[in-house]
């Protein structure tokens, strides 16, 4: 092997990864025009996921890695063309990680520069997904035989790649930080999203509270405002268990065919019942008879502006998981980074006096002498905490994690 002159590595999967990223363009161009045509911006929000992910699978399909005489190198579209010389590199080690699934456990492997600055670098090519994985063992061994050759006559430390360190800890220092931010990045898409829909919501929440049943003065015109009352005779139902549909239907389909209820509405309306249809908006939303009375679920301010701080704090521990991971990025790959357990403990503490807050006052800020004593506490527990998360993850030192030969 030691006289290997050049390796070259693409994609295995270019084919999928071609595939996902034609249908993540289609739902990309699809969300979009919906949200042209429809109107709103939580409809063009729809397509901002399959677009990260056609970036995504454009660039997995794409890059490239190329060793030889001279360094490695690494490109392709929409990313900046890297290289580094042998003489910078002083070990040529792999990065293991242990992936449990439904079909058993796997591992999947990527080759990790050591370079003299002190820095990793993980090269995106080439990587192994499986215990014995022929094509990678062979391209790992080029590398490191590239790196005998040119590295210790340039460097004199090509011997030490031999014995790089196979990193199988989940809390490694060698793990990466993108993929955290990424994920904080969803969590906030999806509250921006919930908060586009924030004015539609009040509007319908406050146009129902105001509605009044119809009257015969009523014009025609807005008699869709109004509540109006139908008379009905149910024919038969269809309950169903929690995440199906249940099913009212009436007689002779009048004055509509069937209705969706909850599943214990269909268990208390009989065949034979006649009930009440109060009817807003050309939607049925309440059915009222003798022994049980329907309302249909209006979304409410309350509970989308609750629904938004939950994103929000569930993207905060991703972000620290990914600020923990840059403060430790100096540390060997063999290291154990400190919890992220404190951040956690700050945000169940910030959960616990924001959600009651955005619950009592979702469209505007509190202006009680009490609401304003319990929001000034709770942002004083919240910053005492987080500066004490800030000053233990600082202070923890890293500890070893088990390291095993590569196979």
């Amino acid at each position: 092997m030691d006289d290997v002159r050049e390796v070259s590595c693409r994609p295995r999967y270019r084919r999928a990864l071609w595939a996902w990223f034609g249908v993540a363009v289609v739902a990309t161009v699809a969300g979009g025009a919906a949200g042209l045509v429809l109107g709103g911006p939580a409809l063009l929000g729809v397509g901002v996921v399959p677009a990260v992910g056609a970036v995504a699978a454009l660039r997995g399909a794409t890059v490239r890695m190329a060793a030889d005489g001279r360094g490695v190198r690494v490109w392709g579209p929409g990313r900046r063309r890297r290289a580094v010389a042998w003489s910078e590199v002083v070990e040529v080690g792999v990065r293991l990680r242990v992936v449990h699934s439904s079909g058993g456990t796997g591992e999947y492997r990527r080759v990790v520069l050591g370079l003299r600055s002190g820095r990793k670098w993980a090269l995106p090519l080439p990587r192994g997904w499986e215990s014995v994985d022929p094509a990678f063992t062979a391209d790992l061994a080029a590398l490191r035989a590239l790196h005998r050759r040119y590295g210790r006559r340039e460097s004199g430390r090509g011997g030490q790649s031999e014995q790089a360190p196979v990193v199988t800890s989940y809390t490694g220092a060698g793990r990466g930080w993108v993929g955290a931010v990424l994920l904080s990045l969803l969590f906030l898409g999806a509250a921006g999203l919930f908060a586009s829909w924030m004015p539609d919501v009040t509007a319908n929440e406050r146009a129902w509270r105001a509605a009044v049943p119809c009257t015969a003065e009523t014009p025609a015109a807005e008699r869709q405002e109004c509540l109006r009352g139908m008379s009905a005779v149910i024919e038969r139902t269809e309950p169903h268990r929690p995440k199906k549909d249940s099913w009212l239907y009436f007689v002779d389909g009048r004055p509509l065919s069937r209705l969706r209820v909850s599943w214990e509405a269909a268990e208390a309306f009989q065949p034979g019942d006649r009930v009440r249809l109060t009817v807003w908006r050309e939607q049925v939303m309440k059915v009222s008879g003798e022994r049980y009375v329907w309302h249909e679920h209006v979304v409410t301010s309350r509970s989308t502006t609750v629904v938004i701080a939950l994103l929000v704090l569930t993207a905060g521990y991703p972000a620290a998981v990914a600020l923990t991971r840059l403060r430790g990025r100096r540390l060997p790959a063999d290291a154990a980074l400190p919890s992220t357990l404190p951040f956690a403990a700050a945000l169940a503490a910030t959960a616990v006096w924001l959600l009651p807050l955005c619950y009592r006052h979702p469209t505007s800020p509190p202006t009680s002498p009490g609401a304003l004593a319990w929001a000034a506490g709770g942002a004083v527990v919240t910053v005492v905490l987080l500066v004490w998360a800030w000053r233990v993850t600082r202070a923890a030192r890293a500890r070893g994690v088990q390291l095993r030969p590569l196979a």
